[in-house]
């Protein structure tokens, strides 16, 4: 019993330093401090914390504290990515569209937009509706791309809600219709 009490204790401790790890190092992200950040985000990643991985991959991709690293961002992106987090979904997702630090791959970004938009993140439903409206690596579909558009518009998401009113003339009552009853019955996955 005494052993499963330290091992319990041993883990709170363990994710409570990859918690802190992470906060200062975002902390520091957000205040222009990328070296630092680069120090507190490291150990964070390293012991598989999402959002650092995000975070460092952000340094990594903008060249903020460490060399430019397209590779190595495509690399933590994908493992905070596999994880689950919306935030790495999105941006492996802009990694595909442009074919930084990855083979250019239209359907794949799809894929990633897909997943975070599902989820409910909000960047990706707005860019899901964008992809669905001009067929870049979905097919063109206009009632999908006002689906995903109605979502993003209800979270206050500007670009989303313009792009609704420029579609809907395109579009037939019943499509509009079928839209906006699917984006009300919509539960973000978790």
């Amino acid at each position: 019993m005494k052993n499963l009490i330290a091992a319990f204790l041993l883990l709170i401790l363990a994710q409570t330093t990859v918690q802190a790890g992470f906060l200062a190092g975002e902390a520091a992200l957000h205040a222009g401090q990328f070296e630092r950040a680069h120090a507190e985000l490291v150990p964070a990643a390293d012991r598989g914390d999402a959002r650092a991985q995000n975070a460092l991959a952000l340094l990594y991709l903008n060249g903020w504290g460490v060399s430019a690293d397209h590779s190595a961002a495509a690399r933590l992106f994908r493992q905070a990515a596999d994880q689950g987090y919306a935030r790495a979904e999105h941006n492996l997702a802009l990694l595909y569209q442009t074919g930084r630090g990855v083979e250019k791959d239209e359907a794949l970004a799809a894929d990633w937009l897909k997943r975070a938009a599902r989820r409910g993140y909000v960047p990706s439903q707005s860019d899901l509706g964008y992809a669905y409206y001009t067929g870049q690596g979905v097919p063109h579909d206009l009632l999908r791309a006002y689906f995903w558009w109605t979502l993003a518009a209800k979270r206050l998401d500007l670009e989303a809600t313009r792009a609704r009113e420029d579609i809907i003339f395109m579009m037939t009552a019943h499509q509009k219709d079928i839209a906006e009853l699917l984006a009300a019955q919509f539960v973000p996955d978790r």
